[in-house]
């Protein structure tokens, strides 16, 4: 198992975290599918996405990812969500969810009201026409935790097993 310490903008914070989906290697991740590592669904999780959107497709993403951002932002689920962008292409996203079992509710759409249907049908949206040159999403089981983020010094929200 690999370890990563990560560090958010702020001086002080960081995680230490396990991947638990195995990438493939840059500029291969076309047609990969991802390798889980076994995690309890009750286990915290922390999800981190990257991508490189093609720029004639900006318009159409923004208008399928931004009500996708505004469903995981406002998830009772998240502890914190985070989304940045390199101009022009490069994305990132970074969330922190309760339990395993609600990230995979919300990313397949698994609750029968018309919110949580948001990201589900983006990424059918992406399936058919894609919006990225690239896009991966990692997923790691939270190891550790340390400093202050907007006067929080929990994120986690338990201690992973």
């Amino acid at each position: 198992m690999k370890l990563f310490s990560f560090h958010l903008a702020s001086p002080g914070l960081g995680k230490t975290l396990a991947f638990l989906l195995q990438p493939p290697r840059p500029g291969t991740t076309r047609g990969l599918s991802h390798i889980e590592i076994e995690l309890d669904d009750e286990d915290p999780v922390v999800s981190v996405t990257l991508a490189r959107l093609r720029v004639k497709e900006a318009l159409r993403f923004i208008r399928w990812g931004k009500p996708v951002e505004r469903q995981v932002r406002d998830n009772p689920a998240t502890t914190i969500a985070l989304a940045a962008i390199r101009p022009l292409r490069t994305l990132s996203t970074f969330s922190i969810w309760q339990t395993q079992r609600e990230l995979k509710q919300m990313v397949h759409g698994r609750r029968n009201d018309d919110a949580s249907q948001k990201h589900a049908k983006a990424m059918q949206e992406r399936n058919r026409k894609d919006f990225h040159h690239e896009f991966i999403t990692l997923r790691f089981r939270p190891l550790s935790e340390h400093g202050i983020w907007e006067g929080s010094r929990q994120l986690l929200p338990t201690t992973p097993r």
